[in-house]
């Protein structure tokens, strides 16, 4: 049991004094404000279910929610003396923004004094460190807040100069009124109380931005396709791209690696892009990853820093050192209160970063989609060597655990969000077999198989379908349905559904 998280006992104290506080405040004002009830009624079922051998992770999860309801209860305790006058577009975020804005005017001071040293050739490499450094925090701050728009600002100008720390001096072309553009807006939501700028001329720098690193992509793009073998020593990236046998543009695709050790961070990841229609393969940490690197080729790689038996940071390291991965962009998934290692990150060779609170506001999205424009296209695996499987599943923390269990087997493995996602995915392309939960909004699991069944060319599609509930009755419903397999949800870690998966692809190959 790690030291570093608070023992159990202490956080069922924490727990019990927090809902202590929000039944008081319940009680104190006006009126009974929306939700604490059923905020307190969740501390009981956890308080309940709360075990005195709970690990490390579980311990680690109820600080990071403490923290949070600790900041609501500040949060409704000062405001039920303090009078809102006028429409506030950040209600209930008041005080998180006031912080944030005398933070980000302290780094905007330092940022106008590192910017006048990034355009000296001779002694650049300093103010660089220090004001992407800066940006790198007014970012952070931004995304945990979800003020968007600032927040893609700010990440467009530190790539700027991460992306010209990593080249000669010499080879430097600045977009310098740009960059002082940007300044410009970041200073103006630093003053504003609500922490506004003007969103069209902030999207127009952006864009100005993204055109710059847009042109140093062909820079970045020449080194050897993933996977490749490795070349003599005296061969240049040129060349390795020259002897390359051509490819039809048929048989390649665009293929992403998610690397983390937290299964719901993996299928946040995953739900987040499953609208990319991209394939997507995890690994379960930095040697697992760097393993799947070396067997088959990636377009782009999304990695957690803190893992065990190698981290992000030396997972970067490792595939920046190696010549026919160098070419990957690869982004870290980092923790808004740990800088020094999402600069570690940086500095190993890391193209970008994502806060993990900022996942599915966007933010990830767009950068990946920005990123694929120039990532690399790999050659598609072979059917007779990876089959595609379909998951039909609203739930991410189920998602999670299905896609970890498949990726024992060769199995290439696409998330749907409901079954309308699904039925549209499995009419666009190819699947091998169908993994559907029964209850999910838009269109249910025994809708989705009833919806496969009626069309010829989707019927003979293999189907198992999963459910919470193990009553007979439900087991009948989704069997009459038309599904082949029905497993209940408790089971899938259990080597059950692996068995299943394998007996159904055997049966229909």
């Amino acid at each position: 049991m790690s030291k570093d998280e608070p023992q159990v006992e202490e956080l069922a104290a924490r727990l019990k004094a927090v809902r202590e506080r929000l039944e008081g405040l319940a009680t104190a004002s006006d009126g009974p404000l929306p939700g604490l009830d059923q905020i307190g009624q969740g501390l009981n079922l956890i308080l309940e279910g709360l075990s005195l051998e709970a690990d490390d992770v579980t311990r680690a999860r109820l600080r990071v929610l403490l923290q949070g309801i600790d900041a609501v209860a500040d949060y409704l305790s000062n405001s039920t003396t303090t009078e809102v006058v006028g429409p506030d577009p950040h209600a209930g975020l008041g005080q998180f923004i006031n912080a944030f804005r005398k933070e980000a005017q302290k780094r905007l001071g330092g940022l106008s004094i590192s910017m006048m040293g990034i355009f000296n050739e001779r002694a650049s490499a300093q103010a660089l460190e220090q004001s992407a450094g800066h940006l790198h925090a007014i970012r952070g701050g931004a995304a945990m807040l979800n003020l968007t728009t600032v927040a893609e600002l700010a990440a467009a100008m530190e790539q700027v100069i991460v992306t010209m720390r990593r080249l000669e001096a010499a080879e430097r072309v600045w977009p310098t009124k740009t960059l002082l553009r940007g300044y410009a807006q970041l200073r103006s939501a630093a003053e504003d109380k609500f922490a506004r700028l003007d969103e069209r001329a902030a999207h127009e720098i952006i864009a100005d931005l993204r055109h710059c690193l847009g042109a140093l992509a062909p820079s970045r793009t020449e080194s050897p396709s993933p996977g490749a073998k490795a070349l003599p020593a005296a061969s240049d990236a040129s060349a390795a791209v020259a002897i390359q046998p051509a490819v039809p543009i048929e048989q390649l695709e665009q293929r992403i690696l998610i690397v983390d050790d937290i299964a719901t961070i993996a299928a946040s990841v995953g739900f987040v892009l499953s609208e990319l229609d991209v394939p997507l393969d995890i690994a379960n940490d930095g040697q697992d990853a760097l393993r799947m690197l070396r067997e088959r080729p990636y377009s782009l790689v999304i990695s957690d820093v803190a893992m065990p038996h190698m981290s992000g940071v030396e997972l970067t390291r490792h595939v920046r050192g190696d010549h026919t991965l160098a070419s990957i962009p690869l982004i870290l998934l980092t923790s808004l209160d740990r800088p020094e290692e999402r600069q570690a990150g940086m500095d190993a060779g890391a193209t970008d970063y994502i806060i993990k609170g900022a996942i599915g506001g966007g933010e990830l999205l767009h950068l990946v989609e920005e990123l694929l424009k120039s990532a690399p296209f790999v050659a598609r695996i072979p059917t007779d060597e990876q089959r595609r499987i379909l998951v039909a599943e609203d739930t991410e923390t189920v998602a999670a655990s299905i896609a970890f269990v498949l990726s024992e087997g060769p199995y290439d493995i696409v998330l749907a969000h409901d079954g309308k996602d699904a039925l549209a995915r499995l009419q666009k392309g190819r699947f091998d077999l169908l993994i559907t939960d029964v209850q999910m909004p838009q269109m249910s699991g025994v809708e989705l198989v009833a919806a496969i069944r009626a069309q010829d060319n989707l019927r003979p599609l293999p189907i198992i379908m999963l459910t919470s509930l193990a009553s007979d009755a439900d087991r009948s419903l989704g069997l009459e349905a038309g599904a082949d397999r029905y497993l209940v949800k408790g089971e899938v870690a259990g080597g059950k559904l692996l068995t299943l998966v394998q007996e159904l692809l055997a049966a229909h190959s």
